[in-house]
């Protein structure tokens, strides 16, 4: 067998192929299950998105401060 040979070079760019095919849809297929992971998170406020029943904005604590400060900041710019 020589690479120089067309069916054995079709043979191993079809196996490559192949290969990097069940890699790909391996990983498309078992990437949720390896990186799934819970995140608890105490909400303070959440919002109506849009006009669509049963889903929120959900604002964790860290996030209602900064806009907290975001409108402070706004407030005191309008009022000069």
């Amino acid at each position: 067998m020589m690479f120089s040979e067309s069916f054995f070079r079709i043979s191993a760019l079809l196996g490559f192929l192949i290969i990097i095919l069940v890699l790909l849809f391996g990983y498309l297929f078992f990437e949720p299950y390896l990186t799934e992971e819970t995140v608890t998170a105490k909400v303070l406020n959440k919002s109506q998105f849009g006009n669509e029943p049963g889903k929120y904005f959900v604002f964790t604590p860290a996030e209602v401060f900064i806009i907290q400060i975001i409108i402070i900041r706004i407030k005191k710019m309008l009022m000069r």
